[in-house]
């Protein structure tokens, strides 16, 4: 049976939101020093996205200019400050479906902006690249809707992390082979695509 009891409109499955909660909870708790120096300083979760933003747009760009290694620092970055900004809205009681928009928009922009400079450089094809920014962005997209109507989907994969640690390999020891993973989110994006899809059709009947 499909959950009812979702009343948030982010892109998170009823599946794994426990899951995100409880991390969450748990980032809080470790980063409770670092949340009480940013309140004080007025930096709030906005400013941390957009930071976060900044330095996955530096990474795509090491990656263009081929300092392929470095980019990873950048890549890593972003991925920490974007693990900061839901624990500090929830210490500032500001978390709202307008905050998980703009970290979801953010990491949206840094995933379309990493496929397409890695298919610029030749690391990425541009067949699994298209798919993967095309259903990617639909099956967040979707995950945002179904969960606006209640209809949260029971399971969701968004596989960038997936494919940001797959970069440490390619760039290092297993070059050549970003593909093949892309092409497995894409298989798994696929079915989940298809999921929304007939879920939302069906809602609209």
């Amino acid at each position: 049976m499909t959950p009812k009891n979702i009343e948030k409109s982010d892109c998170y499955s009823a599946g794994d939101r426990k899951i995100m909660e409880l991390s969450q909870k748990i980032r809080g708790m470790l980063l409770l020093p670092l949340l009480k120096i940013f309140t004080k300083l007025h930096i709030r979760p906005n400013h941390i996205s957009f930071l976060s933003l900044l330095c996955g747009w530096a990474a795509s760009y090491l990656i263009f200019i081929s300092y392929y290694k470095s980019s990873l620092y950048l890549l890593l970055v972003h991925v920490l400050l974007d693990g900061i900004d839901g624990p500090l809205a929830r210490y500032q009681n500001n978390s709202s479906n307008a905050g998980s928009f703009v970290d979801t928009l953010v990491d949206q922009i840094v995933i379309v902006s990493l496929a397409i400079v890695l298919m610029e450089r030749e690391i990425l094809g541009v067949f699994p690249g298209g798919i993967y920014i095309f259903i990617y962005t639909a099956v967040v997209t979707f995950s945002m809707v179904r969960n606006a109507i209640k209809i949260p989907y029971l399971w969701v994969l968004r596989p960038r992390f997936l494919v940001y640690c797959w970069l440490l390999l390619e760039f290092t020891i297993f070059p050549n082979t970003i593909n093949w993973i892309v092409w497995f989110c894409n298989i798994i994006l696929i079915i989940n695509f298809q999921d929304g899809f007939r879920q939302l059709k069906n809602t609209i009947k």
